[in-house]
């Protein structure tokens, strides 16, 4: 028997992270991985490309 868990019922306020900007992501990132964020990018089956983070300046000037 499998059981499905409840995700509804899952609290993410007490998760706390430190605010860390793009840079100091991309240099944790790229040492972790030994890879850029360049190489990190996949696409999907339609090609369209998905960056491995995006921020709030991704969407400036969207609607």
């Amino acid at each position: 028997m499998t059981q499905t868990p409840g995700f509804t019922t899952l609290s993410f306020d007490a998760i706390d992270f430190p605010a860390v900007g793009f840079d100091a992501w991309k240099a944790k990132v790229e040492k972790a991985t030994g890879k850029t964020i360049e190489h990190l990018v996949s696409s999907t089956m339609e090609n369209i490309d998905v960056n491995p983070l995006y921020t709030k300046d991704d969407i400036a000037g969207f609607p």
